[in-house]
């Protein structure tokens, strides 16, 4: 039992896991090294085989090139479908440099491989959530999922101050266009300026987006009281944020 575990097990061992998590926490750089450092760790565990190490190292290229341009929380479920193809084909390959075996073993090695994704995609979309209330680390799928016109603040802003929502939007905008022009984080600069002025929503029709032809209250108020209350949309804003849980 324990040689056939021996013989298969190579196949299922879920390094891109590993990966897939670190790309999409830390970073691409961070998560290649780990990679090889992983897999001639496990390659260790089992006597030492290259063939595990490069089915590791490959695996986990694969699924750190899935998802270093994650766009959406199913891109982590395509990662592990990649991982199970290119682990097919690396069988294949290895089968035909060392041919060892029946075919019927290649069968049962193939269907580790695909496994093996399965359980990458599985793993790596549950454990995501868990590590970011862990570490109090933001992840690109979290700022995804707070781009989401149905997040609770968006929601409310788009009722209680849709002016100011249309300009969050324009400045969203302009600033993940700006930040793809130097070489900046995008996404954190586009989801950033959705909730820039969420202060605002606490008196909405002191600033001057959300009038929509109505009388503007500053009119009946001292310059220095007026100039009070628009500043202290940030600070409201910040209070919102802690509420709501904003990472």
């Amino acid at each position: 039992t324990s040689a056939v575990s021996n013989f298969y097990l190579p196949y299922l061992v879920p390094v891109a896991i590993a990966s897939i998590l670190i790309t999409v926490l830390i970073g691409t750089e961070v998560a290649v090294i780990s990679t090889i450092f992983i897999s001639f760790l496990v390659a260790q565990v089992f006597n030492n085989d290259f063939n595990v190490a490069i089915l590791g190292f490959v695996s986990g290229l694969v699924g750190i090139f899935s998802v270093s341009k994650l766009s959406q929380r199913n891109d982590l479920v395509r990662a592990g479908f990649n991982v199970s193809a290119v682990l097919v084909f690396l069988v294949l390959g290895l089968r035909f440099i060392n041919p060892i075996g029946s075919w019927w073993t290649v069968l049962g090695h193939i269907s580790m491989a695909i496994s093996n994704g399965v359980i990458v995609a599985i793993l790596a979309n549950g454990l995501l959530p868990y590590l970011e209330n862990l570490f109090g680390l933001t992840s690109s799928v979290k700022l995804l999922e707070l781009s989401n016109p149905s997040q609770p603040l968006l929601s409310k802003m788009v009722f209680d101050a849709p002016g100011t929502y249309n300009h969050c939007l324009v400045v969203a905008n302009l600033a993940e266009t700006a930040a793809n022009n130097i070489g900046a984080d995008s996404l954190l600069a586009r989801v950033g300026a959705y909730y820039h002025d969420i202060g605002k929503m606490k008196r909405p029709y002191f600033f001057i987006e959300n009038h929509m032809g109505r009388d503007n209250p500053n009119d009946k108020l001292s310059p220095n009281l007026s100039a009070l209350i628009i500043k202290s949309h940030v600070k409201d804003g910040v209070e919102l944020a802690r509420e709501y849980k904003l990472p």
